[in-house]
């Protein structure tokens, strides 16, 4: 039988000053799992992030977005904060920035984004999620063995002089419209507007990624709780025999209007729900 004992480790631990530290060192497994994404990179060769007038000087992209996503990962939910994570050097140091951005630098940055980069960062989010969901356990994110498509509406709650697009929820608030599509525990995607309806942007979501949701055996989209709240609907995705994609021509539950909410009251409602994706049912929530 071999010796077993206590042997000195490879690691060397100094005590140090506050200035020679960084609380945040756990973010440079965050950067690890960028890297191997791919995400740095990817951020580096789209051309529509770039703003600079000249990219010889200033913050580049890929560096704005890194110290964002640093700042949400450990806690941060302003810009403030990213600023804030900016002002620790070894901790830049660590995750291979120079620097870190001010808060005015980084807004500026964010207003000067167009829907063509917004969309652009829409396709990397969904990209990382295909990635992630195929990296990960299925055990640690499937539900009763099967994925969970999830659709949601936040309103978000602004405040200040003007907010395009913003409406007077029900709580009597200003508000943003904030409809999400969820692919099990990841955000695939996301439109933040007035949408005046609590299902509007759904079919809009459901088209721009049915090649994430026709390899699926049996997914569910179910309402959010603003909708459950509303009593509007609770979404379900058909069996296969009834996506687009299976090229096979889909037919509704012989119930399919008397389940639509409001289709005997509403026609509008009804006209909705029938404009959604063929491969897309619906039930009144319970």
């Amino acid at each position: 039988m071999p010796v077993f004992t206590k042997r000195k480790t490879k690691l060397h631990l100094q005590l140090t000053n506050s200035d020679h530290a960084s609380a945040h060192g756990g973010q440079v497994l965050i950067d690890t799992l960028c890297r191997r994404f791919g995400l740095w990179k990817a951020l580096h060769n789209q051309p529509a992030l770039e703003v600079r007038k000249r990219t010889g000087a200033g913050f580049s992209p890929v560096a704005i977005v890194a110290q964002l996503l640093f700042s949400f990962t450990s806690g941060g939910a302003s810009l403030a904060d990213a600023e804030r994570l900016g002002a620790d050097a070894v901790l830049m140091s660590l995750l291979g920035l120079d620097k870190g951005a001010d808060q005015t630098t980084i807004a500026e940055w964010l207003r000067a984004q167009s829907p063509e980069s917004v969309r652009a960062l829409h396709r990397l989010n969904a990209a990382w999620v295909d990635w992630a969901s195929q990296q990960a356990k299925p055990a640690r994110w499937l539900h009763a063995g099967e994925v969970e498509v999830f659709f949601d509406d936040t309103q978000v709650e602004v405040q200040g002089y003007q907010f395009e697009g913003a409406r007077i929820n029900y709580e009597g608030n200003r508000a943003l419209s904030w409809q999400t599509l969820w692919y099990g525990p990841w955000l695939l995607d996301g439109i933040l507007d007035g949408a005046g309806d609590v299902s509007e942007h759904l079919p809009v979501l459901l088209d721009e990624h049915q090649h994430s949701l026709t390899g699926l055996s049996k997914p569910v989209l179910v309402a959010g709780a603003s909708a459950i709240t509303n009593g509007l609907i609770n979404w379900m995705l058909w069996p296969l025999n009834c996506r687009r994609a299976s090229g096979v021509r889909c037919r509704p539950p012989a119930n399919f209007k008397s389940n639509i909410p409001g289709s005997n009251t509403n026609p509008g409602s009804a006209k909705r729900c029938r404009s959604l994706p063929r491969y897309v049912g619906s039930r009144r929530v319970i």
